[in-house]
Order: C-alpha cells, then sequence, then structure tokens
C-alpha cells in the first residue's frame, strides 16, 4: 500500500523558512530507503571516527541530497529539461523495489548463519503486520479501529523482534552419520539414529518440538545414548541401506538401538511422535548408573 505524504509546499505559509525546512525534511526521509544501503557503510564508519571527520561527512551527505535543489534554486529554468511524471514512474517505483529486496538479501547474508531463520521470521511478521494495517487502518477506518490495529501490529513486531534476539540453545549432541563408525559403535553402546533432510517439514517440527536440544541433552544424561543423525538431503546410498534395514522407505524416522544383543531389534518411531512416546520408547532401555 502507499503511504500518504504531507505536502509541505502547498498554500501559503507565514513561516516560508519552516516551510521550506519541513519540505526538505520529508524529502530526506522519503529518499532514506533508497540511500541508505548505499550510505550505511560510510555512515557506520563515520560514526567511529573524531568529531571533524564525523562533521565532514555528514555536511557532504547533505549537500549531495540537497544538490538538485540548488541547482534548481540557482537555474529555475533547469526545470524544463526534467522528465514529466507518468505511467514510468510507477514501473520505475516497482523496480527500485527490487533493488530495495536486493539489499534486504544482502544484509540477511552477513547475518551469522543462527540468526537468519529468525530475522526472516520478524521480517515476515513485520510485513504482515504492515498488510494488517494498510487493510485495516487506513485514513477511512474508525478512530478505536485504528487503535486497536495499530497497537496489535506494534505488538506482533515488537514481539517477533524479541523472539529473534534471544539467545539460540545450546546445541543437540547430535553426531554425523558413518558408516563405518555407526558398526563399530553397534552393540558395544546404545544408539539412537535420526533420520531427518533439510526439505522435510515434519523432521523440523520433531526438532522443535520433541527432540530439542534441552531434551537430548537429558536423554544422553540418563541413558548413556550416542545421538547420531543421518541427513538425507542428498543421496546417500549407505544411509538409505540403513533406513531400508529398519523397514521404512520415508522419514522422518528415529530408531533406538540398544546395547548388546537387542541392537538387532531397533525400536523405531516413524513420521510424528509424542514426547510421551519417546519417553516411552527410551524406558525399554537401562538407565546409566
Amino acid at each position: 500500500f502507499t503511504l500518504p505524504v504531507r505536502d509541505f509546499k502547498v498554500g501559503a505559509s507565514r513561516n516560508p523558512k519552516t516551510q521550506a525546512y519541513l519540505t526538505g525534511l520529508v524529502a530526506t526521509l522519503l529518499a532514506t530507503p533508497c540511500s541508505g544501503p548505499l550510505l550505511g557503510g560510510v555512515l557506520g564508519w563515520a560514526a567511529l571516527q573524531p568529531l571533524p571527520v564525523i562533521v565532514a561527512v555528514f555536511t557532504a551527505t547533505g549537500i549531495g541530497m540537497a544538490l538538485p535543489y540548488l541547482v534548481l534554486a540557482a537555474w529555475p529554468g533547469a526545470a524544463r529539461i526534467l522528465p514529466k511524471p507518468g505511467a514510468w514512474t510507477g514501473i520505475m517505483e516497482r523496480l527500485v523495489g527490487f533493488f530495495l529486496m536486493g539489499t534486504a538479501i544482502y544484509l540477511l547474508s552477513i547475518l551469522p548463519e543462527s540468526q537468519r531463520l529468525a530475522a526472516l521470521v520478524t521480517l515476515l511478521v513485520c510485513a504482515l503486520a504492515a498488510w494488517m494495517w494498510g487493510h485495516w487502518g487506513g485514513l477511512r477506518a474508525s478512530g478505536p479501529q485504528k487503535l486497536f490495529t495499530g497497537a496489535l501490529a506494534l505488538l506482533m513486531v515488537c514481539g517477533s523482534i524479541w523472539w529473534s534476539v534471544q539467545p539460540a540453545p545450546e546445541p543437540a549432541p547430535w553426531e554425523t552419520f558413518r558408516a563405518d563408525t555407526f558398526r563399530s559403535l553397534l552393540k558395544k553402546e546404545p544408539l539412537m539414529v535420526e533420520f531427518t533432510a533439510d526439505w522435510c517439514p515434519s523432521c523440523k517440527f520433531l526438532e522443535q518440538t520433541v527432540l530439542t536440544p534441552k531434551r537430548l541433552h537429558a536423554i544422553t544424561e540418563r541413558y548413556g545414548l550416542r545421538l547420531i543423525k543421518v541427513d538425507l538431503t542428498r543421496p546417500d546410498p549407505e544411509a538409505q541401506a540403513l533406513l531400508r534395514a529398519i523397514g521404512s522407505v520415508s522419514i522422518p524416522v528415529t530408531a533406538i538401538f540398544p546395547k548388546g544383543l537387542l541392537s538387532n531389534s531397533p525400536i523405531v518411531l516413524r513420521d510424528l511422535y509424542t514426547t510421551s512416546q519417546l519417553e516411552d520408547a527410551l524406558a525399554t532401555l537401562s538407565p546409566r548408573k
């Protein structure tokens, strides 16, 4: 949706200087999304420099943004060579939007990998909040409706930002599957093997609800389990052979291999399962002394 912009140039003003200042302020504000990606690094560097350097950088930035107005003030006739507004301005607006989205992708790429998903979720919530405000909180909405929609949108944005800055939990003690290592550990130690893939939403749901790092740490402490993750994001003949050997062809699958002779008969949990089902399966193991 398009944000309404107040035009400070319309009508007579008792204070022309204030009118001119406010017009420039609005123009600079509107230019910020386009100039920000180019100036962000420069201003970030300038903020760490001595005061004279900071003043020089911001003065140069202000003169650069004001330069078109200075040229037109000195030569008003130059306005004739400016392109006339029309349908092309709407196309240009959308093209610039792609430039801004590309900048957002770049900024996401420099985030630590552990923070990228949280940042994407926060952006998604912010987009939903903006859509809600544009759909139900516009100029035609009543006062109470604006208040409710604005408060709800603000709560969503603040909540998503708060969630995104929470410290990442301690990673789960998974070991990467290797066929020779798995064979050497079988029968000698109790094993819990999870078959997963990045393209499997059910697998990711299990990792967020049942196979959480906190629960897995408690399980390894109680039963002395070795946790092995089999990643099937890309084809792996040995991993797929193990999956077929326990009687499965799809994922998610979690197999618990007891220590000793019973390792030939693993306990298999297929598809989605609950925490209680996992606890029932682990109850067949002997707790570590």
